[in-house]
């Protein structure tokens, strides 16, 4: 099972430690085993230069911000729409965007959080479009996670558990996996999701909640 599950599977057995008081069974964002997270919040130095540079037409440190976001953007977009072709055509639309409205460019906070938060909001409007168009498609989880390594009964598990995130409510799906998956800080999700950080931990034990009922009528049927 990789890490982004088994931070998913612990959450629905125990509970998420940052949000709940417990323990918890696998390691957390910033923890020495978890993968790294960077602080989203907060312009720096490098961030004004390089707006600024970008806002001035140059074009190399556009290039550089591409090089240095695009992986995120990506996998933000592809998170939240279950779709890698539809989660890279938002990155590339984002960054057309960014480079066209360049001029009028004012940075509030950092640029990753910029971006992740543009991203987002393309995101929602891909879901409209979807929506409205009725070509909804329930896409299959386990192409966003890597499958070597896992046996049979794993990857029995891991499909069960992302069919039961599918069911849930959009915005407790985005909350779960932008926290579980793409491993953000509750300060992030909240970030993305444009809410409070309380309002995120909310969100984010709801959906931990749900995913406990729809497991458990599962389990309850299969028996």
């Amino acid at each position: 099972m990789t890490l982004p599950l088994r931070d998913l599977w612990c959450a629905v057995r125990d509970g998420d430690p940052d949000s709940e008081g417990r323990p918890g069974c696998s390691p957390r964002p910033g923890t020495e085993s978890a993968t790294p997270i960077v602080p989203i919040f907060g312009e720096t130095p490098a961030d004004v230069v390089l707006v600024a540079r970008v806002r001035g037409g140059d074009r190399e440190a556009f290039e550089s911000i591409v090089s240095a976001y695009a992986q995120d953007v990506v996998q933000l977009a592809a998170i939240m729409l279950h779709d890698r072709d539809d989660a890279e055509d938002v990155a590339q639309e984002l960054f057309v965007r960014v480079w066209h409205g360049r001029e009028s460019w004012v940075l509030r906070g950092s640029l990753r959080a910029y971006l992740l938060r543009a991203a987002a909001n393309q995101v929602r409007n891909v879901r409209n479009l979807r929506a409205n168009r009725r070509r909804l498609v329930a896409a299959e989880g386990e192409q966003l996670v890597p499958t070597g390594g896992r046996n049979d009964a794993e990857a029995s598990l891991d499909a069960m558990l992302w069919q039961a995130v599918r069911e849930l409510p959009e915005r407790w799906r985005d909350a779960v996996l932008l926290r579980y998956v793409q491993r953000l800080s509750f300060a992030e999700v909240a970030e993305v999701l444009g809410v409070t950080e309380d309002a995120a931990k909310k969100v984010v034990r709801r959906a931990i909640e749900g995913l406990r009922r729809v497991l458990a009528d599962r389990v309850e049927r299969e028996d």
